[in-house]
């Protein structure tokens, strides 16, 4: 992959090149390097909080995650084209944080022994961190700690991210569940 030119320090004498194979977390980290550099500091520190950097590479409406991965074999991107996708990209997160929108969700499946534990909801704010929920007894949602002691490595437990596709048919599993 390249991008090019690249406001970075010269390797080997040629510009800087990204050799990942067919590493999944390729694109992540090259949206990740970008973007520090795209961007001036204070877009550039939203952009890597965690709810900020998903919805980057989630949601439909963004631009620079599906022009780093679509189909060919090399990639180039002008620069400016680069920092103008990120800026529009960022726009876009903080019109859908902002206060009075509805509110914008990421859903995760907790997994203990590769079986469906809880799911988490993950609400974004207006300044792009996120309140934390699970599936309360009672079916509605209350606060939580899962998937927080999960990333910090408080719990043995594991977590997926689930598609929208996935969202309903697990509520379900875990609505089922609770006490009559």
């Amino acid at each position: 992959m390249r991008a090019d030119p690249f406001p970075a320090a010269r390797y080997d004498g040629g510009p800087r090149t990204f050799e990942f194979g067919d590493h999944p977390g390729a694109v992540v980290y090259l949206m990740r390097q970008l973007l520090a550099l795209a961007l001036d500091p204070e877009p550039a520190d939203f952009a890597t909080r965690w709810f900020v950097f998903d919805t980057l590479i989630d949601h439909p409406g963004m631009a620079l995650h599906p022009a780093l991965t679509a189909p060919r074999n090399e990639l180039r991107l002008p620069w400016p084209t680069i920092r103008a996708l990120a800026a529009a990209d960022i726009a876009l997160v903080r019109r859908l944080l902002a206060v009075g929108e509805p509110p914008l969700h990421h859903y995760f499946a907790i997994l203990a022994d590769d079986k469906l534990h809880q799911v988490v909801r993950l609400t974004g704010t207006p300044e792009g961190q996120a309140t934390e929920e699970h599936v309360a007894p009672d079916g509605g949602w209350t606060q939580s700690f899962l998937l927080t002691e999960i990333r910090i490595g408080k719990s043995d437990k594991d977590y997926r991210r689930l598609s929208p596709d996935e969202i309903d048919t697990h509520l379900r599993v875990i609505r089922a569940r609770r006490p009559r």
